[in-house]
């Protein structure tokens, strides 16, 4: 849709400028960013209401003309460096024949002369009577709440607007922008689960942080970072960082998550796995063993869940030579088969969630992909238990899709 009425902007078609309203820490300019990015488009991002006047204006030049034979004092003014940069922009996106966008961003924030300044820009297109290009598009972003600093927005600005509310949601974001971008794994199995799903994006606080991803981007990051310098976290030390970045409960509830996931050695259950695999043992054997192996750490939901996604990450860890070399495709398999078959599992569709779950981390690696469903599929016909597709069969049935 925004890309549409950018379109409509650029072709000279009457278009209403998109305003995209929401929380902080949402990722409304990221969005924005990506969709100019898959477009080929140029992309420009500007606090409007951060920039100090002359930024947006221009300053002050003196000169003279003759009125009647009189010389007289006369004012031009200069071209301010936004205006400056999108010309060159432009210029560069034209030989592509491609468009720039625009993104102004906290406009709740704008003062009486930034209400000015964007009172020009969307009702003629100018920054002190300099038009912008005819290949730049405008798109406006900001937040409704005052918490955020948000100030009384002119209704004939709000007129000349689309002001689309605009939500988080956490599917989106793990599979448009927390895999391709490398969230830390614990972070974003953390979130995945619908109990934590609370705090990927909280409602925002003046006084402490909070959670959003916006900030549990910036944790993972330093996390990752940590986790290169040095293999092990304390649990204080991972809480402190935490806090300071999600807030208290987030943080708490995280590290708890963290500790249960951590003390599954999943390469040591694998080896076990492989070990059976290559002896006298028939899968359901290995499955049975594997089952008797886990039970003494897994019996509740949550260490459950804990444990699939610990097998998760150890195999995404893995380099594809490293997996072949030490069976992890069928390793992996006879794990979440031996989830599946345990009685006390709370999640009788845990393996079809992990397998597409693995699908989604490994799209640009088919290969795998396919490697892993042939081979449950395989081994679940040998002890009587439903294959992949037998499981989305029945989760469509039941559904009514």
């Amino acid at each position: 849709i925004i890309n549409v009425m950018c379109e409509m902007q650029v072709t000279g078609v009457d278009s209403a400028v998109p305003y995209l309203r929401g929380n902080p820490g949402g990722g409304k300019t990221e969005s924005i960013r990506a969709m100019a990015l898959k477009n080929g488009d140029e992309f420009i991002s500007c606090h409007f209401a951060l920039k100090q006047p002359e930024d947006l204006g221009g300053i002050p030049q003196f000169t003279t003309f003759v009125n009647n034979g009189t010389e007289v004092l006369s004012t031009k003014w200069s071209i301010p460096e936004i205006l400056e940069t999108l010309i060159h922009m432009s210029e560069k996106a034209k030989k592509n024949k491609k468009k720039v966008i625009f993104f102004l961003d906290d406009i709740h924030r704008s003062g009486p002369f930034h209400v000015t300044a964007l009172f020009e820009l969307l009702s003629e297109r100018k920054i002190r009577d300099i038009k912008l290009p005819d290949n730049v598009a405008l798109v406006l972003a900001g937040n409704g709440s005052i918490k955020a600093g948000a100030q009384l927005t002119n209704s004939a600005i709000i007129n000349r607007c689309s002001v689309f509310d605009v939500y988080t949601d956490f599917d989106y974001w793990s599979e448009h922008f927390a895999l391709p971008h490398n969230i830390n794994p614990h972070i974003h199995s953390f979130l995945k689960n619908s109990r934590y799903q609370q705090f990927f994006h909280e409602d925002e606080d003046i006084e402490k942080p909070w959670g959003s991803p916006r900030s549990w981007t910036k944790l993972s990051n330093l996390i990752n970072l940590l986790f290169e310098k040095k293999n092990k976290i304390s649990a204080d030390k991972l809480s402190y960082i935490c806090q300071a970045h999600v807030g208290d409960k987030a943080a708490k509830e995280f590290v708890a998550y963290y500790q249960i996931i951590s003390k599954f050695k999943v390469h040591e259950i694998f080896k076990f796995i492989d070990e059976s695999l290559h002896s006298d043992d028939s899968i359901s054997e290995t499955i049975d063993k594997t089952i008797e192996k886990t039970k003494s750490s897994i019996s509740d939901e949550l260490q459950f869940y804990a444990l699939s996604h610990a097998a998760v990450i150890e195999f995404l860890q893995k380099s594809t030579k490293e997996r072949k070399k030490s069976n992890y495709v069928d390793c992996l398999c006879v794990l979440l088969l031996s989830l599946e078959k345990n009685p006390k599992n709370p999640f009788p569709e845990m393996a079809i969630s992990i397998i597409k779950e693995l699908q989604i981390f490994l799209q640009n690696d088919t290969n795998s992909c396919y490697a892993i469903m042939n081979k449950y599929d395989e081994m679940a016909k040998q002890i009587g238990l439903k294959t992949f597709s037998e499981m989305l069969i029945a989760i469509t049935q039941s559904s009514g899709d």
